[in-house]
């Protein structure tokens, strides 16, 4: 998503977040802006100027009993020419104080034109992006703590 702005000089990024506990639940908001400064024009970014990324979630989290947790969020990043919404769910099960079992599902869009000029793709963090606008991701993990 960034790769065109390689070459930027600066990139300042500010963010906040505020949640609101609400029965057994809890729903909360993130903002963050990402500014890419004084990008110059190299053979592999071919943009120019200043650019940034706005990006806001909506995110909640209900505890269903003591050992069962549901969380999910919405998020939407805006980018000049390119637009990317994710909806991840994460149901967490604590087998144990210190164990737990966790499946998260993640589902990212994007459309648009990317920083180096190329449709949209998807590009779901800690993985290769897609070759496609849609991107799907599955991991199931058990934890324990020591």
């Amino acid at each position: 998503m960034t790769s065109g702005y390689a070459s930027a000089n600066v990139w300042q990024i500010f963010g906040a977040a505020v949640s609101y506990k609400v029965g057994q639940g809890s729903i909360g908001f993130v903002y963050t802006n990402a500014r890419f400064q004084d990008i110059r024009r190299t053979a592999s970014t071919p943009n120019t100027g200043n650019a940034a990324f706005n990006s806001y979630e909506i995110n909640g989290r209900y505890y269903n009993t003591p050992a069962l947790t549901i969380g999910a969020s919405f998020d939407y990043t805006r980018m000049r020419g390119a637009k990317y919404r994710q909806i991840d769910f994460c149901p967490n099960y604590s087998l144990s104080k210190r164990t737990d079992l966790n499946l998260a599902g993640v589902w990212q869009y994007a459309s648009g034109v990317d920083s180096t000029g190329q449709a949209a793709v998807a590009a779901i963090s800690t993985l290769c992006q897609s070759s496609t606008p849609t991107q799907v991701a599955v991991k199931l993990s058990l934890r324990h703590r020591f």
